[in-house]
């Protein structure tokens, strides 16, 4: 019933919502085989919202990319929103699962939709292996500290 009379209660708040998402984190749970997105926002996000929100994780290396199916918002973890899904097959295959860490997976973009798409939200997940080996060069020398 799409009338032009029915009122989007989040109107004009797409672009406000989606950039209070400021970090995003992946994981694996191998034993569920399901995938599990935490995000970090300061602002409480209305819960209808958030199930309109769609996701799309990107590989850190090629150029390839899947929309997760069927998210659930199962809680919050204090700032954390967290979204759980079957294990996206394109970017996450069964071929290399094994060699897969729960942890660091090779998902380096996640990126957030709403309002119909319309509303973009590009993130880095923080726990990517881009991120993990820029971390372990970046750490200072010894000397470096005691000086």
């Amino acid at each position: 019933m799409d009338d032009g009379s029915a009122l989007d209660l989040f109107r004009d708040k797409h672009r406000e919502f989606l950039n209070s998402i400021d970090k995003a984190w992946a994981s694996l749970d191998k034993s569920r085989d399901r995938l599990r997105i935490r995000l970090r926002t300061n602002e409480r996000l209305p819960p209808n919202w958030l199930k309109q929100l769609s996701i799309i994780v990107r590989h850190d290396t090629f150029h390839i990319e899947e929309t997760l199916d069927r998210l659930e918002w199962p809680d919050t973890e204090g700032s954390l929103l967290v979204a759980t899904c079957k294990r996206p097959r394109v970017v996450l295959p069964d071929d290399q699962l094994r060699a897969m860490s729960e942890v660091i997976l090779p998902i380096g973009d996640i990126i957030l939709f709403a309002g119909d798409g319309a509303y973009e939200h590009p993130l880095y997940n923080e726990q990517s292996e881009h991120v993990m080996s820029r971390l372990i060069v970046d750490l200072p020398h010894e000397s470096e500290i005691l000086s």
